[in-house]
């Protein structure tokens, strides 16, 4: 249906499983226009999309790439989140400093240059989860961000999600990934540094409560050590272990 109704797409069919970088990565080498952007099959563009980012691209000096806003998306079509509404986004050149501290750009939403892409070396395929961060972050250090306010994608959440299969590795993946990127820039001060640190494992430390309690109260203390508020991280304690007393009493 698609190569009969429309004569400028073309499939690709891998003989095998290449992974989503592999599979992202093989149209990214063939690929003939000067712009792109990702659409995962259960994600949603809305009208003037890419017209809109591409406007904005070309207003901004040395620009390398452009999100947008977005609806996070439940199975059953409730609305679950405004993406920027929790993870606020910044432009700019400093917009990779941001990004070592958290991702505001889900994969639909990102509008690029094939040979911006193709210079950072496309997605990392060694990485099973966070290869999109890892490619936001590349091209960040590389230009300017720009970011569309308007909400212009709609992304589906599912539990069977390769961020939600295996969190706590997913989340040590991120880490590590997000720590290399941090250690090897010399553009970044000792002070922003730690605020990268504090923020990354103060949540790291979060996902590991749910399982490992002791890994946890020890990624609790190192973000502390980076300067993230030990207040803060005693309401959790204190959460939990009032959880604790509860269960054990009913």
């Amino acid at each position: 249906y698609i190569l009969t109704h429309f004569p400028n797409v073309e499939v690709l069919t891998n003989d095998i499983n290449l992974g989503v970088s592999g599979a992202r990565n093989r149209g990214i080498s063939i690929v003939e226009t000067e712009y792109i952007a990702f659409l995962d099959a259960d994600d949603v563009w809305l009208p003037n999309k890419l017209l809109k980012q591409k406007e904005l691209f070309s207003q901004i000096p040395n620009c390398t790439l452009v999100s947008c806003n977005c609806l996070q998306i439940a199975p059953n079509g409730n609305v679950l989140k405004e993406g920027h509404k929790n993870r606020t986004p910044v432009s700019g050149v400093d917009a990779w400093k941001t990004l070592l501290k958290y991702n505001y750009i889900p994969t639909p939403t990102v509008f690029t240059k094939t040979e911006l892409v193709r210079s950072v070396n496309s997605f990392d395929e060694e990485l099973k989860v966070a290869e999109d961060l890892d490619l936001w972050i590349k091209l960040a250090k590389k230009g300017a961000v720009g970011v569309v306010s308007d909400v212009l994608v709609h992304y589906f959440d599912y539990e069977g999600s390769l961020m939600k299969t295996g969190d706590m590795n997913s989340a040590d993946t991120v880490w590590t990934m997000v720590k290399g990127h941090t250690e090897s820039e010399e553009r970044l001060s000792i002070q922003e540094k730690r605020n990268i640190y504090a923020n990354r494992l103060f949540g790291l430390a979060q996902i590991h409560l749910l399982d490992d309690f002791n890994t946890a109260n020890e990624l609790f203390e190192e973000a502390i050590s980076h300067g993230h508020p030990r207040l803060e991280i005693n309401i959790i304690r204190s959460k939990l272990w009032l959880k604790k007393m509860i269960k054990k009493l009913f």
